[in-house]
């Protein structure tokens, strides 16, 4: 009535197993609509019950958001590089064979920091689970020990970048240039 654009998909349900039912139905078919998404907005239609359950922080009580879980594939790790941001951190990032995940092909994903490598146990060579961190982020989640051939390398920082040293001070997770 107000003119605003509204979402053609949208249902009021009665009870949460209808909730529920919508949820199930809409995770195959999300990928049919003309844009994408990663979930649901489940809100109450009761104005005086959403406002009486008020705010906690800057989220309404009345309203929540449903995830579905992120799209993942399979792709090998070619190698770990490094890029250098604008404050001289290191991070490295994963060479991908190219796949497809949540309709775009991932060729590159971030891998935060040393830490997070060891942590992952990831190793150049390996095959990798891949997703789209909130389906937008390549990540990589995690590599396939029992694929391991016993040719995996295990990756190290590398000391020099561009002939200029690379420090991680003690307690920082990111690396720097000197």
């Amino acid at each position: 009535e107000l003119g605003f654009k509204l979402e053609p998909n949208d249902e009021i349900k009665s009870n949460l197993e209808e909730i529920k039912k919508f949820i199930q139905k809409w995770e195959a078919a999300r990928q049919k609509l003309p844009y994408q998404t990663d979930g649901l907005v489940i809100s109450l239609n009761n104005n005086a019950l959403f406002e009486k359950l008020g705010v906690a922080g800057k989220a309404p009580r009345g309203a929540v958001a449903y995830k579905y879980p992120a799209e993942t594939a399979t792709t090998v790790l070619e190698d770990i590089r490094v890029s250098i941001g604008r404050t001289g951190a290191v991070t490295p990032y994963a060479v991908l064979k190219p796949v497809n995940v949540a309709g775009s092909t991932i060729r590159r994903a971030t891998l935060h920091n040393e830490d997070e490598i060891k942590r992952k146990d990831l190793r150049i060579g390996d095959t990798v689970v891949v997703q789209k961190a909130g389906d937008v982020i390549p990540e990589v989640v995690e590599p396939i020990k029992k694929l391991r051939s016993g040719k995996e390398k295990i990756w190290k920082m590398p000391r020099h970048v561009g002939g200029v040293d690379v420090i991680r001070p003690k307690g920082e997770a990111v690396a720097r240039l000197a």
